[in-house]
């Protein structure tokens, strides 16, 4: 009688878990996000206790790459629009310090020089197309895994 309650607990916990979606932290399965710098995209660097995080804010586009052309500083899911409840920033953490990032008539110095660093910056300020691949929802911010 207690296991066959418990099943039905663990049971109805699931489905209540799968009807409310994922929540602020929760893991996701890794999709792919376009996204077109310029303005109105901006970044933020900020150096860590151990390491360093990149901050990039853009426009939800109306409709996913698939469908729509994004604009300038527009980021979109390949098969939809972001929804009201994703948040609109991106996140690349790295365990090495940027010690000085210099920006110069459209291009940009790192030292040391992650890649994917140098690839998303140069892409924000010149206007470039990237697609990166998002691994989790970190609240305020869609985490990085990597960079195409």
């Amino acid at each position: 009688m207690i296991k066959s309650k418990f099943r039905m607990f663990i049971g109805v916990a699931l489905s209540v878990l799968a009807l409310t979606g994922a929540k602020e932290g929760a893991a996701q399965a890794p999709a792919l996000l376009d996204c077109r710098g310029g303005a109105p995209m901006s970044a933020l660097y900020e150096p860590t206790g151990s390491g360093s995080q990149l901050r990039i804010f853009f426009d939800r586009a109306p409709l996913g790459t698939g469908v729509g052309a994004l604009a300038p500083g527009q980021c979109a899911w390949r098969d939809r629009a972001l929804r009201a409840g994703e948040p609109a920033a991106l996140m690349l953490s790295s365990g090495e310090r940027v010690s000085r990032l210099a920006l110069t008539k459209g291009s940009i110095s790192v030292e040391p020089v992650p890649s994917s660093l140098t690839k998303l910056m140069s892409s924000v300020f010149t206007g470039s197309p990237f697609t990166v691949l998002i691994g989790q929802n970190a609240g305020s911010s869609l985490v990085i895994y990597q960079v195409y």
